[in-house]
């Protein structure tokens, strides 16, 4: 295949780079064509042809004046055109309920939510904020309305965690381990992980147990990744094993 246009190595994506402007510049001097450029570039035609419209600006040459192509006017066009590319912030595009909110919420003392849905029901501005969006914009400083002009928010109570019934007795957090096991010293110590194939809950997946010194590996299929399907296979194990399982795992973290 000689056309260098079909390529195992994608340049989606890539802009051009400035070294790619110049010797843009310098082969249309030497009289190249855009196909000619975007061969030895290899670059799409479309790609060399909207740069050189880009960059072509116009030039006073012995009283004439003529269009030609300018890398360094193509690199500003370039970085004029990434700096204006991004998505302006919303309350710049929604100047009438910007100012609904601020009087609503500063003359009335309404709450954000409050101020959202009564102007969904009230349907008289062609476009709103929603209630996540005001409450970025506030903390951000764009528009008058401050956080201690906001009613208090709920303080939740934190959820106490329950390590469960199912967890022996003998567990121990990792970061718990004594050194004597960090240091790979002696047998018995095991690691303990799962492993999915696909990131469903439904999905069966594998219990590993590796010997921190040796690297011994013991691998076996459980139901799912949950507790009780971990719990119920170390039962298991610990029934093939019989007297010798103390042994055998000193620790499992």
């Amino acid at each position: 295949m000689n056309n260098t246009q079909f390529t195992p190595n994608s340049r989606k994506n890539k802009h051009l780079a400035f070294t790619e402007r110049v010797k843009i510049e310098l082969m249309l001097k030497d009289g190249k064509t855009a196909y000619a450029i975007s061969k030895v570039l290899e670059r799409p035609i479309n790609t060399i042809l909207n740069e050189i419209r880009r960059g072509t600006v116009a030039q006073i040459k012995v009283g004439k004046t003529i269009r030609i192509y300018l890398a360094d006017a193509g690199q500003a066009r370039y970085v004029e055109n990434r700096r204006v590319c991004c998505k302006q912030f919303q309350v710049l595009e929604c100047d009438d309920f910007d100012r609904h909110i601020e009087t609503a919420m500063l003359e009335n003392s309404w709450s954000v939510d409050a101020t959202v849905g009564r102007a969904h029901e009230a349907a008289t501005f062609s476009k709103t904020l929603c209630t996540k969006t005001i409450n970025n914009y506030i903390d951000l400083g764009l528009i008058r309305i401050k956080s201690f002009h906001l009613p208090l928010k709920l303080q939740l109570k934190p959820r106490e965690v329950s390590l469960g019934r199912t967890r022996r007795s003998w567990a121990i957090a990792i970061s718990n381990r004594p050194d004597h096991i960090n240091d790979r010293e002696k047998l018995g110590h095991w690691e303990i992980d799962t492993v999915i194939g696909f990131k469903s809950k439904k999905d069966e997946a594998l219990l590993t147990l590796v010997e921190r010194k040796t690297r011994n590996t013991l691998v076996r299929k459980i139901s799912s990744k949950k507790v009780e399907a971990v719990m119920a296979e170390l039962e298991r194990l610990e029934e093939d094993f019989g007297s010798g399982f103390p042994r055998v795992f000193k620790t499992i973290i």
